[in-house]
């Protein structure tokens, strides 16, 4: 976490805050669309990002076969899309 938002704790809550008061929708959809922004290939993003590509797809869903990402698959998201987090949370 400490190399997406820094040392500052301030900084660290702000981004639990964002996560735990966001929209899961918009955010899954922020993520899967940062993933899509760098590559076509979502099974070799899986592979990167440590989930399945299904995950990934469900990101951009609504409904029954959404999966809001969670915070550590943001993170990861943000690191392999060179994405700030505020972003993708906002």
């Amino acid at each position: 976490m400490s190399e997406i938002v820094g040392e500052d704790i301030f900084a660290v809550q702000a981004v639990v805050d964002m996560y735990n008061q966001g929209n899961p929708n918009k955010i899954g959809k922020n993520c899967y669309d940062a993933v899509k922004r760098k590559t076509s290939d979502l099974q070799e993003a899986a592979a990167k990002l440590f989930v399945a590509e299904d995950t990934i797809k469900s990101w951009n869903r609504k409904g029954g076969h959404f999966r809001c990402p969670k915070l550590e698959n943001i993170i990861a998201v943000c690191k392999y899309t060179n994405t700030e987090i505020r972003k993708i949370l906002n």
